[in-house]
């Protein structure tokens, strides 16, 4: 575990989740009038999404209503409490649906509101999952509760309540363990890591409650894994059907044409210079959504665990992971963060910078990529090649890492000119590796627990940050990796695109 003080305790907790039998189970609680309310509140967000694509006020107003009935599906509270709580905000917000579109209320909205009366007035002081869980209690054996969302109760008849993140960075080691809901309310880490020696799901009937196996890294080949997460552990055989996320939030992404959006991209490399191109790779996000990774550069993704910001190439990325953009600006956040650091310095210090590569730039418009190349590595310069010329000439780099004063002495720049370049590239690296860490420490103060249920909900989360006043930044969830890479125009690579 990352940051952990207790070594030892690592070790253990370790051999514990890759060595030792486990078990998964499946629990299914009947409840005709939730079903009804899911129905209901399915139907609603299928004619929404379907008629009402653009009305950017009601999908607004569905997600708010989608939100507060999310909470009798997954509370441990008796519904009293929900009630109390949520259902005032829900028939406001029904409400405002009815005031500007009768007809839609009048044929989905009032069966929402009648499931919502009849559970108040029938089921106020229980709660079907938490009566269905107490027949496994046993303060015999080390258990523990796992919610979703922050939880008013903290015990079950001796038992723990804990929520979820909590109960993953705890690291603790439980004899049996609960989850209210099933591994679909939860991202992918809750499939595929079982700290419990018997792990159960519970949820209403009407859900799917079982574990879907995903390949974790779908960029990588079959041959290039060997995968021992499951080895251990047994599942019971689960349950069919709905799936919150794909009624609800997540658009399903088996409708995305990715044979044209490659065919596009290509086309639109042929027309670059060879330095311009690169090798990526076409990851799919949500809501039909799509972003292109260079082979040979890192990403910004988010540690789910630790909540940092964490630099990754490709092959280390897997699918569930989060990835950061920054949206609507082709400038690299490091380079704007980077200069505001430097002051007024900063603009001496990039005229060295975009010096020689324009420089560099100009040389190869002249003699043709190959001869350059070719100079370059008679001259000292043996790193020179395509891939890395194309680096170097890229705005995120500042100079090139090794036999940069040789590139610049090759280039027929003056000694002193030399001495000015190095020392001007030195400082902006400087600059560049303390904005990194700016970055990591202000972004991550916008990513409260109610932007994470977002992202964990919705499969994707936008925000802003004091860090770039006028900015804004996504979040996105990976779905999948199209097998094999492509050549695409760098300028197309880690922008979101929209198929």
């Amino acid at each position: 575990m990352h940051g952990s003080k207790n070594q030892k305790f690592d070790i253990d907790f370790l051999n514990f989740i890759y060595g030792e039998k486990r078990k998964v189970d499946f629990l299914h609680v009947k409840q005709e009038e939730f079903s009804q309310l899911y129905a209901s509140m399915k139907a609603l967000s299928k004619e929404v999404n379907t008629y009402y694509e653009h009305e950017e006020s009601l999908i607004e107003l569905l997600a708010l209503i989608r939100k507060g009935v999310n909470k009798f599906f997954t509370s441990i509270e008796n519904y009293q409490q929900v009630i109390d709580r949520d259902l005032n905000s829900l028939v406001e917000n029904l409400s405002k649906i009815k005031l500007g579109y009768e007809d839609l209320f009048n044929i989905y909205g009032k069966p929402i509101v009648k499931s919502l009366l009849s559970i108040k007035n029938h089921y106020t002081h229980t709660n079907f999952l938490v009566e269905e869980i107490k027949q496994y209690l046993n303060t015999k054996r080390k258990q523990c509760i796992v919610v979703r969302y922050e939880s008013p109760i903290s015990i079950i008849l001796g038992v723990p309540v804990i929520k979820a993140t909590k109960y993953l960075k705890s690291a603790e080691f439980y004899e049996d363990t609960f989850f209210i809901g099933s591994p679909d309310f939860y991202d992918s880490r809750f499939s595929q890591l079982f700290i419990g020696e018997h792990t159960y799901f519970i949820t209403y009937e009407f859900f799917q409650n079982k574990i879907r196996r995903v390949k974790r890294f779908g960029n990588l080949k079959k041959s290039e894994q060997i995968d021992t997460l499951f080895k251990n552990v047994s599942f019971a055989r689960g349950f069919n059907g709905e799936i919150a996320s794909a009624d609800f939030g997540e658009v399903l992404q088996d409708t995305i044409e990715t044979n044209e959006i490659l065919v596009r991209h290509q086309i639109n490399a042929e027309n670059m210079k060879s330095y311009e191109q690169v090798e990526a790779k076409l990851v799919l996000l949500n809501n039909k959504h799509y972003t292109f990774i260079p082979l040979n550069t890192k990403v910004r993704t988010i540690d789910k665990d630790q909540l940092t910001v964490v630099n990754q190439s490709i092959n280390e990325i897997g699918i569930g992971d989060w990835i950061l953009f920054r949206n609507n600006s082709n400038t690299d956040l490091v380079i704007d963060v980077a200069n505001k650091i430097l002051g007024s310095q900063h603009k001496k210090l990039r005229k060295y910078q975009y010096l020689w590569k324009d420089k560099l730039e100009r040389v190869i418009i002249r003699n043709g990529i190959d001869k350059v190349i070719r100079v370059l590595q008679k001259r000292g310069v043996k790193q020179a090649n395509l891939i890395n010329i194309a680096n170097w000439l890229s705005p995120t780099n500042i100079r090139a890492k090794h036999n940069f004063e040789q590139l610049l002495l090759t280039l027929k720049f003056k000694d002193e000119e030399v001495e000015r370049i190095v020392k001007a590239t030195d400082t902006l690296n400087r600059a560049h590796l303390k904005a990194g860490r700016v970055i990591t420490d202000e972004l991550l103060k916008e990513l409260d627990e109610e932007k994470v249920e977002e992202i964990i909900e919705n499969g994707y989360a936008t925000f802003t940050s004091p860090l770039m006043p006028g900015a804004s930044f996504n979040i996105e969830t990976v779905k999948e990796f199209v097998d094999g890479t492509v050549t695409v125009s760098r300028a197309d690579t880690l922008v979101i695109w929209r198929d």
